[in-house]
């Protein structure tokens, strides 16, 4: 897993969440790899953002354009047979609008004053898998309102008994957390994961990011 947070210019803010398939130094590679596309550079190959040829100046490429390059810098290799879910959301710090795209990956969480709900998932297939233009979809933030991209390493967590932490689980700890810190309420996830695990090891790599 690899992830991140960007200012990519005054008034928005890119978050993003990528799980390549696989164990060791390959997948390792990958990831790092695709994060350094990810960087807020500014170029006429920029991935993050849309220049315009007549003037030159730069606006923020929208998340279903993003995945969608990616998809075709990273094609399948039967060789290697490596592919990645992703999930990239753009929050427009002035209007509060959330635009994101998921790529084979699990929506993200928001948790605000209303409760907690899961946004819409988006059918397309992990990067590396499919080809075509990505989609993407829009949601109004309330004022105060957080959002999670995570692994499925932490719904997938399993106890003794062989039981998945879960979705509801992980939504009810958060949503507890709402009056608290951020990082205070990452840090209460993840003891209640070390608790759920009951001493045993981690088996999959477990991450999430939150704004």
């Amino acid at each position: 897993d690899i992830l991140n947070l960007l200012q990519l210019d005054e008034d928005h803010v890119a978050l993003y969440l990528l799980d390549v398939t696989g164990h060791g130094l390959p997948s390792a590679m990958l990831s790092v790899a695709v994060s350094r596309l990810l960087s807020p550079v500014r170029s006429a190959t920029a991935l993050l953002y849309e220049r315009n040829p007549a003037t030159g100046q730069d606006t923020v490429a929208s998340p279903g354009k993003v995945s969608t390059r990616l998809a075709m810098r990273f094609q399948w290799d039967a060789e290697t047979a490596q592919f990645f879910t992703f999930v990239y959301g753009v929050l427009d710090r002035r209007t509060r609008e959330f635009v994101y795209s998921c790529a084979g990956h699990p929506a993200p969480v928001c948790v605000s004053k209303s409760g907690v709900r899961t946004l819409e998932q988006t059918i397309d297939l992990p990067i590396g898998i499919m080809q075509g233009d990505y989609s993407e979809r829009r949601v109004q933030l309330e004022h105060g309102s957080r959002l999670y991209l995570y692994s499925d390493g932490i719904i997938d967590t399993m106890n003794s008994r062989n039981e998945l932490f879960g979705m509801r689980r992980m939504t009810d700890v958060l949503m507890r957390q709402y009056a608290r810190p951020l990082d205070e309420g990452l840090d209460a996830l993840m003891d209640a994961l070390r608790v759920w695990r009951e001493g045993a090891p981690v088996k999959d790599d477990i991450s999430i990011v939150a704004l």
